[in-house]
């Protein structure tokens, strides 16, 4: 998979992975990786500025496939709404 990296700029960090997601084509932000500009903001920017890039596919997949099992087991268990937080490392 080729990796596709873009700049996008928004008032918000919501607001800029939004504009990634669709810009990248993907349903959301666990689709996708991304890093700050950190640069802009010294340079005294009042917006925020990322660089992000898709996931692999079947990455993501897995992941979601991890946490329905998961919240599928703990529901058999009598655990309803358990907080599953799903981290990872920056350069997946």
């Amino acid at each position: 998979m080729s990796e596709t990296r873009i700049e996008v700029e928004g008032a918000s960090l919501a607001e800029a992975i939004d504009k990634a997601c669709e810009q990248l084509g993907v349903d959301g932000p666990h689709a996708m990786s991304y890093q700050f500009d950190k640069e802009h903001f010294r340079q005294g920017a009042d917006t925020v500025k990322i660089a992000a890039w898709g996931k692999d596919p079947q990455y993501v997949e897995a992941v979601a496939y991890a946490q329905e099992f998961i919240e599928g087991f703990l529901d058999r268990f009598g655990v309803s709404n358990p907080a599953i937080r799903v981290t990872e490392d920056a350069d997946k």
